[in-house]
């Protein structure tokens, strides 16, 4: 663990995988803009109930089915599409 494991978002044998280190992430988060500073990521047991908790926000679903992570990778494909990367093709 630690701040060593970089935040990695890859493709590899047909999937996308990202991956960063829970002590990073904590790091990350504790230090974004918008996070309230009178709270810090728990260090306890190599910070699991945070990364558990992590995961837990990640995974809830909105009552139609979406998650955080369909937001996102909606969001990132829509970025895609609109700057111009390549792997879309028109449908019409």
């Amino acid at each position: 663990m630690g701040l060593s494991k970089e935040l990695t978002v890859e493709h590899v044998d047909g999937e996308i995988r990202i991956s960063i280190g829970v002590e990073l992430l904590s790091f990350a988060i504790e230090h974004a803009p918008r996070w309230d500073n009178g709270w810090i990521a728990d260090p306890d047991n190599d910070y699991k109930d945070f990364a558990e908790s992590i995961i837990a926000a990640l995974q809830h679903e909105e009552e139609d089915g979406t998650t955080l992570l369909h937001v996102a990778f909606d969001a990132a494909a829509e970025h895609a599409l609109e700057q111009g990367y390549e792997g879309f093709v028109s449908t019409e």
